[in-house]
């Protein structure tokens, strides 16, 4: 390899390190609130059923303890308004997700897509034991 190809080669890789300890990783997770050290996030499903898409919710608890939730999730379509409320007690450091604990959840809304998602009434408080 003659010097010209070595110096091109090494600004190459040098380019190639840089880029890659630069780019930011994606987080696909939208948060919608946090508080007391919880977090309450969701990532759209668009083809949740053959009809609607959905959300799929995940509750973080970064606290030493257990935290019991509750909080309702709205979502909203052009026409239609759903809600659902989300109740629970999630472990310290621990995170809840996903069709297996009921946090996937498709609004009925008549096949049109969801164009706002929002979240109210949220409560976090210390489990006593």
């Amino acid at each position: 390899m003659s010097i010209n190809h070595r110096k091109i080669f090494i600004l190459f890789c040098v380019a190639l390190l840089n880029t890659s300890f630069t780019q930011k990783k994606v987080n696909p997770w939208k948060k919608l609130v946090e508080e007391k050290k919880c977090n309450v996030s969701f990532i759209f499903y668009s083809k949740a059923s053959n009809v609607n898409n959905g959300l799929v919710i995940k509750i973080e608890n970064k606290n030493n303890f257990d935290i019991n939730f509750e909080f309702t999730i709205i979502a909203k379509s052009i026409n239609l308004i759903k809600e659902k409320t989300f109740s629970g007690i999630i472990g310290k450091g621990k995170i809840i997700t996903g069709s297996n604990n009921d946090y996937l959840w498709i609004p009925e809304l008549n096949g049109e897509s969801i164009a706002e998602v929002g979240i109210k009434k949220w409560k976090f408080y210390r489990v006593k034991k």
